[in-house]
């Protein structure tokens, strides 16, 4: 298939590559949330969101050692 990795190293830096921009996009959101004024509406929402987003960072991160193990 067109898109996709086609050997485990690949996907492997993708993980790696999203795994890091979730972190930066994560501190971004802590900055935004401890930085700021915002309406408490708005603020759950981001608090929200930046509780799903570590979620899947997370997950992406036991891929990405899983994935690691399973090649060495």
């Amino acid at each position: 298939m067109k898109g996709t990795p086609d050997t485990p190293d690949e996907e492997l830096i993708l993980v790696v590559i999203i795994g890091i921009s979730g972190s930066l996009i994560t501190f971004l959101m802590l900055d935004i949330l401890g930085g700021t004024r915002l309406p408490s509406q708005f603020r759950n929402i981001l608090i929200s969101l930046r509780n799903a987003w570590l979620i899947v960072v997370t997950l992406l991160f036991i891929y990405g050692i899983y994935t690691y193990r399973k090649l060495s």
